[in-house]
């Protein structure tokens, strides 16, 4: 895989990612005055245990990321998009 498959397939993550969060800011109540998720206003059990299961896959891929950009020489505010 090049460089280039490498960047593309990363922006579409990005802006799978960025679809989530859309979701999640529309059903899930937010703290008065932050922009912090209020779970104990959430009255969906399963909604909270599938946003608990994407953060957590969430953080791997960001735990991952420096090496992708390391391993493809990858700078993250020349080679991606910042729609996410």
């Amino acid at each position: 895989m090049n460089k280039e498959q490498i960047i593309a397939d990363l922006n579409e993550l990005f802006k799978q990612r960025k679809e989530f969060y859309a979701f999640f800011d529309a059903k899930i109540p937010k703290k008065e005055g932050l922009n912090i998720f209020d779970f104990e206003k959430l009255d969906d059990a399963n909604l909270r245990d599938f946003h608990k299961l994407f953060h957590r896959y969430d953080y791997a891929i960001r735990k991952l990321l420096p090496r992708i950009y390391k391993a493809y020489d990858i700078d993250m505010d020349k080679d991606l998009s910042k729609d996410f």
